[in-house]
């Protein structure tokens, strides 16, 4: 496999699309009801956003505007050793402003929007749209939110933004996220309990989990399929990482398993002119 970092500095693109914990294999199975382009199987540097973040993003990037769904990219603090505001001309926090409660992430139309708000402002600026989905809570299974939440104890409602939705992303299950803006949450976890993935696996069915993926990763390539009919030149769509969804009793992104690295590279030609 090519390495996605080699490509992502080497490719001269316009927009990259990154969709958070798309695999590659599901991706393939159903992107061509959706976009049509190149598609290929590239080896991401990361098992999660924060090590794909630090290991694919390590110099300065002032050509590049990052719409960021993901708060371990953001323009307020360091995450995990990544500083957006540091790296990019502009982050725009849409884990923060865009995040929809009623939902429990970031919903993929409101990427969309600012994406085509940055393009408009700044039409000679890299762009990079950092999607939540296929990464849970799943659009199409409301119940699936309450298996995000990490916390029981604690109302999410009085939780800080950044670090509620990094709790969603499932990136605290054996450590305590974050340092001068998020609150230490690890006395409120039993850290020993199984991932969202492996219990919604428990009470609903590996197939109810997979189906949801499937589907949440429907919805976004939706969302990004109109996108990419309203964005100019070369766009590239890709992944962080992957997920697992029960093979080898694994799930989530905790492990170092190769399907957490095997991402999608589709290279997509936007409106001409």
């Amino acid at each position: 496999m090519e390495s996605q970092k080699e490509l992502i500095h080497d490719v001269d693109w316009d927009t990259l699309i990154i969709l958070d914990a798309c695999r590659y294999d599901y991706f393939e199975e159903i992107y061509r009801n959706y976009l049509s382009g190149n598609l290929n199987r590239v080896e991401s540097l990361g098992y999660s956003t924060p090590m794909w973040l630090k290991k694919t993003f390590t110099g300065s990037y002032k050509d590049t505007i990052y719409v960021s769904g993901n708060p371990f990219v953001n323009s307020k603090v360091k995450m995990k050793g990544f500083y957006g505001k540091e790296k990019f001309f502009k982050v725009f926090d849409i884990w923060d402003g865009g995040f929809d409660n009623d939902k429990g992430t970031v919903p993929p139309e409101t990427i969309s929007k600012t994406t085509r708000i940055a393009r408009m402002e700044k039409p000679n600026k890299k762009i990079i749209a950092h999607f939540i989905q296929p990464h849970g809570p799943y659009l199409g299974f409301p119940e699936s939110k309450k298996f995000f939440t990490g916390l029981n104890e604690v109302k999410s409602e009085t939780m800080p933004k950044m670090e509620k939705l990094a709790i969603y992303l499932g990136e605290i299950a054996s450590k305590v996220i974050g340092a001068s803006l998020v609150h230490k949450v690890g006395n409120y976890l039993n850290l020993n309990n199984p991932s969202p993935l492996e219990r919604i696996a428990e009470e609903y069915g590996e197939n109810k989990l997979c189906n949801s993926y499937r589907n949440n990763l429907k919805i976004v390539l939706n969302e990004v399929s109109k996108l990419a009919k309203r964005l100019p030149g070369k766009i590239i769509i890709s992944a962080d990482h992957g997920e697992m969804l029960g093979e080898d009793d694994l799930y989530s992104h905790n492990s170092h398993h190769h399907l957490l690295k095997e991402a999608p590279w589709l290279e997509v030609e936007g409106v001409k002119g």
